[in-house]
């Protein structure tokens, strides 16, 4: 009996060995319930010591492929993707380095930019002190002059010396408004005014009886007309220039000037309309220009800073300004400024929505 028992466990063993053996090939999870069945027959195994160490040397092979190195091939992965995350980091840093020079470099510049503007505006606030005082003190003086001369000494002059002379005051008071427009151009966007809520009714009642039109031009205001906020001298710059500018190139014997406005989606649209001679569609971005006249100045007096001065205002207050003409039967100049922060006609003010 002992010896058959003693027998029968070397195979009982190698029997449990093939199983393992074959149950490795399917899958660890095999593997690992024999081996749980074989802790509640620990007795046993151990009661053969050849059992117990053939089974050891047999599963530990089993083990090493089929549980650990999966995990060390996990492990060169995860290593793997930790250097590749080191290495986008590295150049991440190195970008952001980059672009930390460059912006600080794009400051540096932007603060020399400002230093070199603040300097020009001071510049230019001293060349605004000389043309109104250093420049324009001597201009009255010579029209001043040249007045006396004309009043006392008229009758020691001939046509042609009282022609030069009436053609001496005109320069002298043209070289006087020129100054003036140079001075106001100058302070557009760089002198700013409070703003105001602005009645443009009020407002064109009182610019078109200070120019007094002629007899022979009527001047109307068509459409009532929005309360808006903004710099009054400003705006009042900008009626005043283009009504000006519509009588003084009238050319018919009835001239008619028409003032009005039109509520669009987001601006308010005006108008300037006159039955004068009319511009050629090749001159429409040329007289916008400082300096720029399309009538002899001996002929209509301008200093040509007018509608460059009313360019500059409508685009600062964020509209835009433009004409429609037709050579012999008139002009039509258009500008538009924002409705937001405006009283409409019926006294309700604008709002964003």
């Amino acid at each position: 009996m002992i010896g058959n028992g003693m027998e029968s466990a070397p195979k009982k063993g190698v029997l449990r060995a093939l199983v393992i053996v074959a149950a490795s090939i399917f899958s660890t999870e095999i593997i690992l319930m024999i081996l749980f069945e074989e802790m509640h027959n620990l007795p046993l195994m151990t009661e053969n010591l050849l059992d117990g160490l053939f089974l050891t040397l047999l599963v530990s092979p089993i083990l090493y492929f089929q549980l650990f190195r999966p995990l060390q091939d996990n492990i060169a992965e995860l290593e793997k993707t930790r250097d590749l995350l080191k290495n986008q980091r590295d150049i991440l840093e190195e970008e952001v380095s980059r672009r930390t020079a460059e912006l600080s470099e794009q400051n540096r510049q932007q603060e020399m930019l400002m230093h070199d503007l603040k300097g020009a505006n001071e510049e230019l606030k001293n060349f605004a002190y000389v043309v109104s005082h250093d420049l324009k003190a001597p201009l009255r003086a010579i029209g001043s002059l040249t007045q006396w001369i004309a009043e006392d000494y008229a009758d020691k002059f001939d046509e042609e010396g009282r022609e030069h002379l009436r053609l001496l005051v005109g320069r002298t008071r043209r070289m006087d408004a020129l100054i003036d427009g140079i001075l106001q151009y100058s302070r557009v966007g760089r002198v700013h005014e409070e703003l105001v809520r602005v009645d443009l009714n009020l407002l064109l009642h009182e610019i078109i009886d200070s120019l007094g039109p002629h007899e022979a031009i009527s001047v109307e205001v068509e459409t009532s007309l929005p309360e808006l906020r903004v710099e009054k001298t400003r705006i009042q710059q900008v009626f005043q220039n283009l009504i000006s500018n519509a009588m003084k190139y009238i050319d018919k014997p009835q001239g008619e000037v028409r003032i009005g406005c039109i509520a669009e989606k987001d601006d308010w649209k005006f108008y300037v309309r006159d039955n004068g001679p009319g511009i050629e569609e090749r001159h429409f971005e040329r007289i916008f220009h400082l300096f720029q006249t399309l009538a002899p100045r001996d002929r209509v007096e301008s200093t040509g800073v007018g509608l460059a001065l009313v360019r500059k205002i409508v685009e600062m207050h964020g509209g835009k300004v433009w004409l429609e003409s037709a050579v012999g039967t008139g002009s039509t100049f258009y500008f538009t400024l924002p409705l937001v922060g405006s009283i409409d006609r019926e006294g309700v003010e604008v709002n964003e929505a």
